[in-house]
């Protein structure tokens, strides 16, 4: 039960209303749990790797809506970690890493497309495209039209970067970025 109250969100993400209002009863309560699947490695030159996190549901009593608190670093709707795509991106735009590279230090598994694909890893261009337009990360905006995609994984890199604390290594406060950061959902 105290796990469950430290987890518990103040209000509710649809309606708005408060989880425990001052004089009233509980309105958030637990709804279960349930596993979410994390890609990436464990940390900067590790090897990639799958497993899994648990993540805690409430539902609210006013609306129905059900609200899902994960741990930190845990992107809504995304296969891979906060961290994995931070990495991603700076690999590509910061350290100028092919696609194919990037790849092979990201995902865990190779992909049912790799063949097809070839030099290319469809992910991180769909992950640049959406820093490109300003969709990846919450603060920070769009990049010029005139940017191409590396450019604009670097731009993300960059503000992921100033985001992580202060260190000798320019990836690790990228991959310290990542976990402050505020992840949009998918376009």
């Amino acid at each position: 039960m105290a796990d469950y109250d430290a987890a518990r969100p103040a209000r509710c993400e649809g309606c708005g209303a408060p989880s425990r209002p001052p004089g009233g009863g509980l309105q958030m309560h637990g709804h279960g749990r349930r596993s979410r699947s994390q890609r990436g490695p464990s940390a900067p030159g590790q090897p990639p790797q799958e497993g899994t996190v648990g993540v805690r549901r409430y539902l609210c009593k006013v609306c129905g809506q059900t609200v899902t608190v994960a741990p930190r670093g845990v992107v809504r709707r995304r296969l891979y970690a906060a961290t994995a795509l931070g990495l991603a991106l700076a690999l590509f735009g910061l350290e100028g890493l092919s696609p194919r590279a990037v790849r092979e230090a990201i995902s865990p598994t190779a992909s049912h497309r790799e063949a097809a694909e070839g030099a290319s890893w469809s992910t991180l261009r769909r992950w640049s495209q959406e820093a490109k337009a300003g969709k990846l990360l919450e603060q920070g905006g769009a990049s010029p039209e005139s940017f191409t995609w590396r450019q604009a994984a670097a731009r993300l890199a960059t503000t992921l970067e100033a985001m992580g604390p202060r260190g000798p290594s320019r990836i690790l406060r990228v991959w310290q970025g990542s976990l402050e950061a505020r992840w949009g959902g998918p376009s």
